[in-house]
Parts: C-alpha cells; sequence; structure tokens
C-alpha cells in the first residue's frame, strides 16, 4: 500500500523513488481490473531489466502476456511496453539495482526468478 502511494502521489518513500521503482499497470486477464505492481529495476546498456521473483509463472507477467502489453510509470512518466523474459542471471542483475533493501528484498522471495526486459513503445493515456 505504501509503495503504491509513493508510485501514485510521486512522493519518494525510502526505499521507493522513481530512481530504483517502476510500476507496471497489468490488466487481470481473467478480471479486466487493473493491476499495479511496483518493482525494482536497472537500466543496462540502454535496457530496462526487472526480475520477476517466481519467472514467467508470475501473476502480473501472465497478465502482460494475455493482454500484449502493459503500461510502466517510468521516471513520472506513463510508458506503453511490451517486455520479453530474457536470459541474463537474475543475481547479477540484482546486484546492479540502485536500492540495496528491494534488491535484497526481491532475492528472499525467490521461487524460479526470470529477468524480464520492459520494451517502451511510447507515451500513453491510461489502460484500455
Amino acid at each position: 500500500m505504501l509503495a503504491q502511494f509513493s508510485l501514485r502521489t510521486g512522493v519518494p518513500v525510502y526505499p521507493l523513488s522513481r530512481q530504483s521503482v517502476v510500476a507496471v499497470e497489468t490488466l487481470g486477464r481473467k478480471t479486466g481490473k487493473r493491476r499495479l505492481t511496483p518493482m525494482g529495476y536497472v537500466v543496462i546498456e540502454d535496457r530496462i531489466l526487472v526480475v520477476s521473483e517466481h519467472g514467467t509463472r508470475a501473476d502480473w507477467y501472465r497478465n502482460a502476456r494475455a493482454t500484449g502489453s502493459v503500461r510502466v510509470l517510468y521516471k513520472g512518466r506513463w510508458r506503453r511496453a511490451t517486455l520479453e523474459a530474457v536470459d541474463d542471471d537474475p543475481g547479477a542483475v540484482l546486484a546492479l539495482m540502485p536500492s540495496r533493501p528491494i534488491a535484497v528484498f526481491n532475492r528472499a522471495l525467490w521461487h524460479r526468478p526470470r529477468v524480464v526486459e520492459l520494451r517502451f513503445a511510447g507515451e500513453d493515456g491510461p489502460a484500455r
């Protein structure tokens, strides 16, 4: 709840900030309801990477794959994006995250983690 408040209002709450967290908005594949998932990210060679604690079995990932795209709140702006599971090492990606508390929390929840790349398609309005 604190994470959602921080991301919606733009008020940084440690360890959440625009420099350390993106919010991924998906539409439920069964319910059609909007879901907002905050997650730590890292930029490596112009690629925006997140670590999905539950890999491709995570609900947010399955929702995104079902609808074909997501909206991402990145540095204060909403952008439409697609995502792709990539073969990068989850541990190496977490080691590069700017927020240690987020990386530690992410690692504690691991169960078949997978690195996911967010690929922006441009700015966008509300999810349809």
